[in-house]
C-alpha cells in the first residue's frame, strides 16, 4: 500500500494552498513548486498488501485532495472518484469483492502501482489476494460485472496474471518441517 504518490500540474493556480483542506488530504499534502506547474505530494500509511489494517494509501488521498481542491477536468474529476470508490477500503467491499474464509481469511485489494505513461490513460497495478477457497477467474468475472456498473472508463487488460493462493492444511506434514 503505498506511502506517497504525486501528481504534476502544468496549469495548477498559483496560489493554490492545502491550508484548508478537510477530507483525507487534511495535513497530508506537501505542495513543491516544479518546472512547470506545481507537484502535489500525498502522504499515506504504507502497509503490506495482504496486511492492510491501518494503513492509508497515499493514492486515494491524492484523489481525494485533487476533487476537494477542483484541479481535474470533468472527465478526470469523474474517474478520480470512481477510483476512490473502488479503493476506499483494502478489503473490495465498495466494489461487491468482499469476501472470506476460515483457513486464509478476507480478500484483499489493493492499487499499489499508478502510472500515467501516455496523455490521457491511468495504468494501474493492482493486487488481489483472495481467499484459498475461491477461484482467480471467478473474482476477475465479479471485478469486471461491477466495474461495467461503477465506471464507464475503467477497463481490466487481458493480459492479466492469477497466482493462486498458496495454503497448507494445519494438519498436513510439510508444515512440521518448515
Amino acid at each position: 500500500i503505498p506511502a506517497t504518490a504525486q501528481i504534476t500540474l502544468a496549469d495548477a493556480p498559483r496560489e493554490l494552498s492545502v491550508d484548508r483542506l478537510r477530507g483525507l488530504g487534511a495535513g497530508r499534502i506537501t505542495l513543491i513548486p516544479a518546472e512547470q506547474g506545481i507537484t502535489l505530494q500525498a502522504q499515506g500509511i504504507a502497509g503490506h498488501a495482504a496486511f492492510p489494517d491501518g494503513t492509508l494509501s497515499a493514492a486515494v488521498v491524492l484523489l481525494d485532495t485533487l476533487r476537494e481542491l477542483e484541479l481535474l477536468p470533468e472527465r478526470e474529476r469523474t474517474l478520480a472518484a470512481q477510483l476512490q470508490q473502488i479503493f476506499a477500503s483494502p478489503y473490495g467491499e465498495p466494489i461487491g469483492l468482499a469476501q472470506e474464509d476460515a483457513p486464509s481469511g478476507r480478500l484483499t485489494l489493493n492499487a499499489g502501482l499508478w502510472q500515467a505513461t501516455t496523455p490521457g490513460s491511468l495504468t494501474l497495478l493492482a493486487d488481489i489476494r483472495y481467499p484459498v477457497t475461491r477461484e482467480g477467474n471467478a473474482i476477475i468475472a465479479a471485478l469486471r460485472d461491477q466495474l461495467a456498473t461503477v465506471a464507464t472508463d475503467i477497463s481490466l487488460v487481458d493480459n492479466w496474471r492469477d497466482v493462486p493462493p498458496f495454503y497448507l492444511p494445519e494438519e498436513d506434514s510439510t508444515r512440521q518441517v518448515l
